[in-house]
């Protein structure tokens, strides 16, 4: 006959509890477009001649905006006049803190601008980190990158030199008001009619060609070539 059951060795014991913690309960992500937190346009201005300023929508200060392109859209904290319809109006900026007045806020961007009116660090505060080309080319992120001098003149009168420069200068300098936008517009457009001009195309095409044929004699690899408008993007590939 089978002997009696072995003693339980855990008879008496109180039950184990988990030591564990629940598990943290994660935060809500949201995923927006920035224009999205313009206020509504209205046909008359508010008496200031504003308008309109965002309600907050909340006041919570654990809040984090990551911004992506942290360089472009994220500025306009200081009212600017429509030279057209004399309406006072701020940038995205300003409406998004109206939002989240408590928030903290990240941006990311390959390009960071420091000039007077527009300035990324001051917008977001200082650097937290960089990574830049040489930090990716020693990870192995990326080819490492060599620059060759390459020249195609503009021909153009003596006359006409000293009224180009300082369009480029002009076109250098960041503008947010309407009427000096449509101004650098039409100087953007002689310049670009200067730099695509046929004879020029012509030059430009014929060295690149030449240049990558030499180079795919030792080794294979491809190429891409950035324009300074899509009308002369499409001019090359004529070419």
């Amino acid at each position: 006959m089978p002997g009696p059951d072995p003693p339980d060795p855990t008879a008496g014991r109180q039950p184990r509890r988990s030591a564990r913690r629940p598990a943290a309960r994660l935060g809500r992500r949201d995923l927006h477009h920035y224009p999205k937190f313009a206020p509504e346009a209205t046909p008359e201005p508010d008496p200031d001649g504003s308008q309109g300023q965002l309600a907050p929508l909340s006041d919570r200060r654990n809040i984090v905006v990551i911004a992506d392109e942290a360089h472009r859209s994220q500025y306009g904290l200081q009212a600017k006049v429509d030279s057209k319809t004399s309406a006072v109006g701020y940038g995205f900026a300003k409406h998004l803190r109206d939002a989240l007045p408590n928030a903290s806020f990240i941006g990311f961007t390959g390009t960071p601008i420091e000039a007077e009116d527009v300035n990324t660090p001051a917008l977001f505060g200082h650097y937290i980190d960089i990574y830049d080309i040489s930090r990716a080319v020693e990870d192995g992120a990326t080819v490492p990158i060599f620059y060759e001098s390459r020249l195609a003149r503009i021909e153009l009168p003596e006359e006409q030199k000293p009224v180009i420069d300082a369009e480029l200068d002009a076109l250098t300098d960041d503008a947010d008001d309407d009427q000096v936008e449509e101004t650098l517009k039409r100087k953007w457009s002689r310049i670009e009619a200067l730099v695509g001009a046929e004879d020029r195309i012509n030059r430009v095409a014929a060295d690149i060609l030449e240049h990558f044929e030499r180079r795919l004699e030792p080794l294979d690899g491809k190429a891409m070539i950035v324009c300074m408008s899509r009308r002369i993007c499409c001019a090359h590939r004529r070419h």
